[in-house]
């Protein structure tokens, strides 16, 4: 795994919720985030998509409990972590529409910005 995602999954882990690189094990308990993490060059930006994983009948009201930490934590500006400049992407949420029996996701998406030259 290269640094940036090291940093991103860290980063995410510290301050939000358990993340892992996907593909996730099956051993992992609900909740967490899952990601595929993909870096630009240096000074550019690459969309990350993530995925917020968490376990309800019919809410989705803790996946965006975590969704809006991550907005809070990002707020209009972004944030710099370790040479990683993350800030909102677009679309920034979503539910996932193909979510089974009791587990329900949402999609995020950040824009990760590597600026270690």
């Amino acid at each position: 795994m290269i640094e940036g995602a090291k940093t991103l999954i860290k980063w995410l882990s510290t301050n939000v919720v358990t993340t892992y690189q996907e593909p996730v094990s099956k051993s992992a308990n609900l909740p967490y985030i899952s990601l595929n993490y993909t870096e630009a060059p240096s000074n550019e930006s690459s969309v990350q998509q993530l995925t917020i994983w968490t376990r309800s009948d019919s809410s989705y009201s803790e996946a965006y409990r975590y969704a809006d930490k991550i907005s809070q934590i990002l707020g209009d500006q972004g944030t710099v972590v370790d040479g990683l400049y993350i800030t909102k992407g677009s679309p920034f949420v979503q539910n996932r529409l193909d979510d089974v029996g009791t587990i329900r996701a949402v999609y995020m998406t950040l824009s990760v910005k590597n600026l270690n030259g």
